[in-house]
């Protein structure tokens, strides 16, 4: 989500999404950006374009102001898509502070076909253990949160507790090839970051999509 202001130029979420947060405009946010994306899914399959998912965030307030799982119901029919186009995030904080009324929500979802993934992991097993188990289908390692800043020697020994607790773990935050050969070596398969693109807008990434599809 970016901010195209007439005056100001792009502004960052970081600006604006606490502001919207703090007066409880989030959640409105929020489900326009849902519905816009089940939206574009609908447009790039009737465009012949083959989607890769994409990963919508949802956060403590949308888990305790609305039906989330009935939100995301409503857009399959509406819209027509496959839930495996569509990948919820779901924010560290939100599932920590909000875990009994998400495990349900969680389920729904995952009934319905969704992934659904923990946001904003830094690494701390015992945190999540202490909620009586993990629901989600895989954690997204946050190599930008203060726990693991600069910490990138930190990596191969998290992964290797992933396999043991037998999680999927996958990395946020990758802007440096340093970075990528280390979670490579240690068995990381998906990630994300500026080192593969900066922020894209909707045409400039379908673009990549038609290249991809038409190769």
């Amino acid at each position: 989500m970016r901010w195209n202001h007439p005056v100001l130029g792009v502004i960052s979420p970081s600006v604006f999404i606490p502001v919207l947060e703090s007066n409880g405009y989030i959640t409105k946010l929020d489900q326009y950006i849902w519905e816009e994306v089940c939206k574009t899914i609908r447009v790039w399959i009737d465009e012949g374009i083959r989607p890769i998912p994409i990963a919508v965030n949802v956060t403590k307030t949308d888990v305790l102001a609305i039906n989330v799982a009935e939100f995301f119901s409503d857009m399959l029919k509406k819209y027509r898509i496959p839930p495996k186009y569509l990948d919820i995030d779901i924010a560290k904080s939100a599932y920590l502070e909000t875990h009994g009324a998400l495990s349900e929500t969680e389920a729904q979802l995952q009934q319905m076909g969704f992934r659904v993934i923990l946001d904003g992991f830094d690494g701390n097993f015992v945190e999540l253990s202490a909620l009586g188990g993990i629901g989600t289908d895989q954690l997204k390692l946050d190599l930008r949160s203060a726990a693991l800043q600069d910490r990138i020697n930190a990596l191969p020994g998290i992964f290797a507790q992933a396999r043991t607790l037998r999680l999927n773990l996958m990395a946020e935050g990758i802007e440096s090839t340093e970075q990528l050969n280390v979670l490579r070596k240690a068995g990381c398969a998906e990630g994300q970051g500026y080192i593969f693109s900066r922020p894209l807008s909707v045409d400039e990434f379908a673009k990549i999509l038609k290249v991809g599809h038409s190769g």
